[in-house]
């Protein structure tokens, strides 16, 4: 039986990328790409140890003062779409919180999920009661449905094994006319078309599904959601963190740019800089039950 895509349904499957043992598929419908094989759970759980204590988020830790900037701007990006001031959020993947964090700055009634347990350990030490180690997609859970007024997932949805599933939950999750505010690779993004197999989010086992903006649309618009904004996301980031991210998504791409993001580091001594992977930031609001 041929595979379908997850979004579309479509069969037009492609070989986009060989990466390893994986190999992405790329649906010539909708444009979704979609690892295949989808790894096991225990595959799944042993790589975010893994990554936790050495790897990407090992760095993302080290790198985590830095980084404060990118939710600061996540924060003034929702801000000009919705006022936060005592609404009642919600950070799927919140990781340490820090998004949580800077909601409740903002005077929102934040909080976070998040799978890795390490994680909500160092998000509960600074934001108790707030962070929650569950997965929203299971019945059971500390929000009931139609209890939110905003959702937040940023670098979320490419990492689930079903990703409809979780924005159909997130809608239920809201209420009519609630936000859901997103941030993701952009599969149909120039960065992507041109590295290809070298295109960094191209990351098993980590990335699952990456979807394209017609994907995101259709996924969104099944989901019960009106599409409010797709636009591209330049992130401000220190050379030396883009280097790093690059050592454990696409060493191969990191050579031939070591030496310059070498020479930034040295420049901006810390200072962010405009970096831009072809990601993109994605508003829609919750179409209000028929």
């Amino acid at each position: 039986m041929n595979p379908s895509c997850r979004v579309c349904g479509g069969t037009r499957l492609r070989t986009f990328a060989r990466k390893g043992q994986y190999i992405y598929q790329r649906c010539r419908t909708c444009g979704l790409l979609a690892l295949n094989p989808i790894p096991s759970l225990q595959v799944i759980e042993a790589h975010y140890r893994s990554k936790f204590e050495s790897g990407n988020y090992h760095a993302r830790l080290a790198f985590i003062d830095q980084y404060r900037r990118i939710h600061q701007e996540y924060v003034a990006w929702i801000q000009r779409h919705v006022d936060v001031r005592s609404m009642r959020t919600l950070d799927v993947g919140c990781f340490t919180g820090e998004l949580v964090e800077a909601l409740v700055s903002a005077g929102a009634d934040a909080y976070g999920v998040e799978l890795q347990t390490a994680a909500v350990s160092i998000a509960d030490s600074r934001l108790p009661g707030r962070v929650y180690a569950v997965d929203i997609t299971a019945p059971a859970g500390p929000f009931v449905e139609q209890s939110l007024d905003v959702v937040t997932m940023m670098a979320v949805i490419e990492h689930v094994t079903e990703p409809v599933v979780l924005l159909k939950r997130v809608r239920a999750l809201l209420k009519d006319d609630g936000w859901l505010f997103l941030e993701t690779p952009n599969a149909s993004s120039w960065t992507c078309t041109l590295a290809r197999r070298f295109w960094p989010p191209l990351a098993p086992v980590e990335h699952l599904y990456l979807f394209s903006s017609h994907a995101m649309v259709r996924a969104l618009a099944d989901a019960g959601f009106e599409l409010i904004e797709v636009r591209p996301h330049i992130k401000w980031l220190p050379a030396a963190y883009v280097d790093e991210m690059l050592q454990h998504f696409s060493p191969q791409l990191r050579a031939p740019l070591r030496p310059l993001l070498r020479l930034l580091s040295a420049v901006d001594r810390g200072a962010a800089l405009p970096f831009f992977v072809g990601e993109m930031l994605v508003v829609a609001r919750a179409r209000p039950a028929r």
